[in-house]
């Protein structure tokens, strides 16, 4: 019987793709993809081991497709779940386990007393929550979306910083070089042309294959370009 993960949440959202995820961030993984069904049933999910509907499985924080077994030994559970039922770490002992079965039973009567039927997530989980119970998952994944809003801002940060280091060495060594070949047929210097320029040089430093949280977009760049332009009286 395989044990499933016991996780920490947040490194679905925020690992490097090039880095092997963490238990909880394969368990944020897990839950994402449910989030992302168009539907949860109503009925129990023909895959997986587990006698509840599948819905309430997921609500519950408990994966219905990739537990191995129905007795709480086998459970593969979704992040913030072994904290919401009280425990830190997966039970090792049979006693253990059986508390972990006895107190998510508690919780899993509360939500199929909903009697909910096949609908998309949002519907169970808007239900759920207008009735006042707790989802287990509900705080990790806001922990995860918070951590991925941080992450995205310091790139955005990263990104400027490089604009104004080395897109700005490339904008002045255009200018020294009185703009030559970037300007426009009425001898302007050429907004778009330089900001080109400016582009590639940011590219030289992280890579042509850099994601775009990286390197600010084009009109951006054009936008910077403009305002140094005004600086420089021309």
């Amino acid at each position: 019987m395989t044990k499933p993960d016991d996780d920490d949440p947040i490194a679905a959202l925020t690992g490097e793709p090039s880095l092997p995820l963490s238990r909880e961030g394969k368990a944020m993984e897990r839950l994402q993809g449910w989030l992302e069904r168009p539907l949860w049933s109503g009925a129990r999910n023909p895959v997986g081991p587990l006698a509840w509907p599948e819905g309430v499985c997921i609500l519950a924080g408990i994966d219905p497709e990739a537990s191995a077994d129905a007795d709480a030994a086998g459970w593969a559970l979704l992040p913030g779940a072994l904290t919401f039922y009280g425990f830190s770490s997966f039970p090792r002992d049979r006693h253990e386990r059986m508390q972990l079965l006895v107190t998510a039973e508690e919780h899993i009567g509360l939500l199929t007393g909903l009697g909910l039927k096949t609908a998309p997530p949002s519907r169970w989980i808007d239900r759920v929550q207008r009735e006042g119970i707790p989802i287990p998952w509900q705080e990790a994944r806001m922990r995860a979306a918070q951590s991925a809003r941080r992450r995205g801002q310091h790139e955005t940060e990263d990104a400027v910083k490089l604009l104004n280091d080395e897109g700005r060495t490339a904008f002045i060594a255009a200018r020294d070089s009185s703009f030559e070949g970037l300007r426009t047929k009425s001898g302007r210097p050429h907004q778009g042309k330089i900001a080109k320029e400016v582009t590639e040089a940011m590219q030289a430093i992280v890579g042509e294959d850099a994601p775009e949280s990286e390197i600010l977009k084009f009109d951006t760049v054009r936008k910077y370009v403009a305002a140094w332009l005004k600086e420089v009286g021309t």
